[in-house]
């Protein structure tokens, strides 16, 4: 049988999901990611897209407005043109809990294929496993921004 580029095209499909589904135990899980990290400027194609992880709340507290790294840096890739998927961990965190958030992190980046993680993290939100995984297994390039911790 010759692989047509639709062939091809179904076969990595098929082998996305099976590597999705290794990492939920719920089927839910799995389709939750579109809605759960949301992606903005799809359109951006000449720009390299890039999966951002930070606060959308102000120290994750609901109530006081965005965060600075909302407001400074995810505003700023959305506004610049890039194609960026939006990970807030303290709403995530909110609604999955950690295991779950670090399992929902790895799927979205099987899914999205980002061709670099940003992340700004306000305390241990992710796994050092969960980002030598991307990182190593993956092969996403991961940028971490610290701003003022003196303790990292």
């Amino acid at each position: 049988m010759s692989y047509t580029s639709e062939n091809f095209l179904r076969e990595r499909v098929k082998q996305k999901l099976r590597r999705l589904r290794s990492l939920f135990t719920t089927p839910h899980e799995e389709e939750c990611i579109q809605d759960l990290v949301p992606c903005y400027n799809t359109g951006g194609r000449d720009k390299p897209s890039v999966l951002y992880i930070g606060l959308k709340r102000n120290y994750g507290r609901p109530g006081d407005g965005y965060s600075y790294e909302e407001v400074n840096f995810f505003y700023s890739l959305f506004h610049g043109g890039y194609p960026v998927y939006r990970f807030s961990t303290d709403t995530l965190y909110e609604t999955l809990g950690y295991e779950k958030m670090q399992r929902l992190l790895l799927g979205a980046c099987i899914f999205y294929r980002p061709k670099v993680l940003f992340h700004l993290l306000h305390h241990d939100e992710i796994g050092g496993d969960t980002l030598k995984r991307i990182s190593q297994d993956l092969g996403i390039p991961t940028v971490g921004w610290f701003s003022d911790d003196h303790w990292r």
